[in-house]
């Protein structure tokens, strides 16, 4: 399978989240193995449907680690992730 079927295998897709039902770290973010090495699914969605990545991503549309949903994150600075998670 192409790293792209691999990725819908996993997913449950609901009215607007892509919910990851595969593997998982500590804090909730799904892992993939892009058939290179293991990287957060989200991380992968985001460079395969809206391009390049940038140093960090914030889920700010809905607020679940489990999402992949490339459109419900968008590019931030490590210290505004922060701050909006408190």
């Amino acid at each position: 399978m192409t790293p792209e079927q691999r990725f819908w295998v996993k997913v449950w897709k609901t009215r607007t989240c892509w919910l990851w039902q595969g593997s998982v770290n500590r804090d909730g973010y799904g892992r993939f193995w892009d058939g290179e090495r293991t990287v957060y699914a989200h991380r992968w969605a985001y460079q395969h449907w809206r391009g390049p990545l940038p140093s960090e991503l914030d889920h700010v549309i809905c607020d679940t680690p489990a999402c992949a949903n490339p459109w419900h994150v968008e590019p931030t600075t490590h210290q505004a992730n922060v701050l909006r998670g408190d």
